[in-house]
């Protein structure tokens, strides 16, 4: 699958995320590399599970989930920046890992296509939350897994994006709060941490589950 027709209203947003793709992987370096794999690793997942991975980036954690042990059957890496996936498919190409530009709120693929969704470094810059959890219930399986995460702290990921002009806005809000919300949309929440790293995992209710 190559790069599918990219349809965003963000353009700031996109744009901001075109212009530095070229130097992401290196402008957090090899630890913060190793960091998600290494959680990518630790998930659990059914065996020959099917993931999105939403907000993908250059595709670290798509091809770190591609090349687990038990052998996931396909990963759709899903980003709203064709430079970012530009650069995941030059860098890391793997046969089990197919690129996708679009919005983690408008995904084109088929209701109930996927075991896993993951949202690593993502849920700051989501512009309506609901509407992509509705997104993400909709392509899950019921018992699917969901795993949100920034695998930094919340205070260092708001810094960050606080001195960054173009995600000046797009703030992390407390794993309690967020919890919060996506329990009330169709998922039961089962494991929150928000200390030197931030993760919410949660799985996807049975159809009607919806609260």
């Amino acid at each position: 699958m190559g790069l599918s027709a990219c349809r965003h209203h963000d353009h700031a947003r996109t744009h901001y995320f075109d212009t530095i793709a070229e130097e992401w992987d290196d402008r957090y370096g090899l630890e913060a590399t190793e960091r998600i794999r290494a959680w990518c690793q630790s998930l659990r997942m059914p065996m020959n599970a099917s993931i999105l991975d939403v907000g993908c980036g250059t595709g670290v954690s798509s091809v770190a989930c591609a090349e687990r042990s038990d052998a996931p059957r396909r990963v759709v890496a899903l980003d709203l920046s064709r430079g970012m996936l530009r650069e995941g498919r030059k860098k890391r190409g793997n046969n089990r890992v197919h690129w996708v530009c679009a919005t983690g709120i408008r995904i084109p693929i088929a209701d109930h296509s996927f075991d896993v969704v993951l949202a690593l470094h993502v849920w700051p810059h989501i512009d309506d939350g609901g509407v992509a959890l509705a997104e993400w219930y909709r392509v899950l399986r019921p018992g699917g897994m969901l795993y949100l995460a920034h695998l930094i702290s919340r205070d260092t990921v708001n810094s960050r994006h606080r001195s960054a002009n173009e995600v000046r806005e797009d703030i992390l809000p407390p794993a309690t709060d967020l919890a919060r919300f996506i329990g009330g949309r169709g998922f039961t929440v089962v494991e929150t941490e928000d200390a030197d790293r931030y993760r919410i995992s949660a799985i996807r209710n049975e159809d009607g589950g919806i609260g």
